[in-house]
C-alpha cells in the first residue's frame, strides 16, 4: 500500500520537474534566439564559471598552505 502510494508521488513529482524544465527549456531557447541576448548569456556564464574555478584554486591553496 504504502510503495504505490510513494510510486504515485514519485511519478507527480518526476511530471512537475519535467514540466517545469520544458518551461525553463522553451524560455531560454526563445531567449537564444535573439544573438545580442545569447552573446551576453554566455559570457556571464563564462565570467561566473571562472570566477568559481579561481575561488576553489584559491581555497585549494589556503587549505594547502594550513596544513604544511
Amino acid at each position: 500500500m504504502t510503495m504505490s502510494i510513494l510510486l504515485f508521488l514519485h511519478t507527480q513529482l518526476f511530471r512537475k520537474s519535467l514540466i517545469e524544465f520544458r518551461v525553463v527549456f522553451m524560455r531560454s531557447h526563445s531567449m537564444l534566439t535573439l544573438g545580442s541576448t545569447a552573446a551576453i548569456f554566455s559570457r556571464v556564464l563564462t565570467v561566473e564559471w571562472s570566477c568559481d574555478f579561481g575561488w576553489s584554486r584559491v581555497s585549494e591553496m589556503e587549505a594547502g598552505g594550513e596544513t604544511s
